[in-house]
């Protein structure tokens, strides 16, 4: 009884390939390595006319350890190599501009990963939970880095994100555990919600004067966090920005935010907030932290 998608592949290829070209416009070739004849490798030919891998075509082919894709494709489809399992390496050609949402999603052997520097857009969730990712290389063609990009890479230890991103979407490094540093590029105007939320080991993080605003839980939960400058270009800091940041000794808050409603930093009696020692704040926003209680009481507040 066929149950998967990858003994779908298996069969259909074994008895009518034609209907393969048929069905998702692609020649594909498997190279099998073992008695039961699973995939171990797959090259994505399509043919004329055909500039895409269809959707979700390799999901759950769990056998799969390694791709080679065409340099005539523009677009990895959504889940096209979700959930496959034993793939280990994948290097998108210079032909791709868009890899599309959980393109990769849960690929856990996925270590290395070459993006071609045609690609404008990684959408969401393309490479989520990809758990034995340990660093990636965004190419200068990116300018969007679309929400939960990254999510759950639990072994990604850097990143290089080029001075072409504007924006950095919402959970895209969210729960990136392995992650020490990160420097973002002038480029960036807005870092989204929770874009580095509860990445435990980023011990530092460069926010550039391009930086206009900071989404709601941004940095939370970032507990080896020690110290944070926000640049005179930030405007707003959404509520919650930081809380969680349990190592967060000191802080500073330009003269040029103006917006801190809800903005419940690291709120007293609420979050672990201990090592905070010093927070500096701009003289118009005296009252505003005061009334908020932004800061727990033995935080030392210097305005100026």
């Amino acid at each position: 009884m066929i149950t998967t998608i990858e003994s779908l592949l298996r069969e259909v290829w074994r008895y009518e390939p034609e209907i393969l070209k048929l069905v998702f416009k692609f020649l594909f070739i498997p190279v099998y390595e073992d008695k039961e004849k699973k995939y171990r490798y797959i090259e994505a030919l399509p043919e004329p006319g055909t500039n895409y891998i269809y959707v979700a075509a390799f999901n759950s082919c769990s056998s799969l350890q390694s791709v080679i894709i065409s340099n005539s494709v523009t677009i990895i489809e959504r889940c096209t190599f979700s959930y496959c399992d034993s793939l280990q390496s994948i290097t998108i050609p210079n032909s791709v501009k868009t890899i599309s949402g959980s393109a990769f999603f849960g690929c856990s052997s996925l270590q290395s990963v070459t993006i071609g520097n045609s690609v404008t857009t990684i959408d969401g969730g393309a490479f989520s939970d990809c758990s034995s990712l340990q660093s990636v290389t965004i190419p200068v063609s990116v300018t969007f880095i679309t929400s939960c990009a990254f999510k759950g890479c639990t072994s990604l230890q850097s990143v290089t994100i080029p001075n072409s991103v504007i924006t950095i979407g919402g959970g895209a490094f969210y729960g990136c555990t392995s992650l020490k540093s990160v420097t973002i590029p002038n480029s960036v105007e807005t870092i989204d919600h929770s874009a580095f939320s509860y990445c435990s080991s980023l011990q530092s993080v460069t926010i550039p004067n391009s930086v206009t605003s900071i989404g709601d839980a941004a940095f939370k939960g970032c507990s080896s966090l020690q110290s944070v400058t926000i640049p005179n270009s930030v405007e707003t800091i959404a509520h919650y920005a930081f809380s969680d940041c349990s190592s967060l000794q000191s802080i500073t808050i330009p003269n040029s935010v103006t917006i801190i409603d809800e903005f419940d930093l690291l709120p007293p009696l609420v979050i672990d907030c201990d090592k905070l020692n010093q927070a500096t704040i701009p003289k118009h926003l005296k009252e505003r932290v005061k009334e908020l209680e932004v800061f727990p009481e033995h935080t030392r507040i210097i305005v100026r």
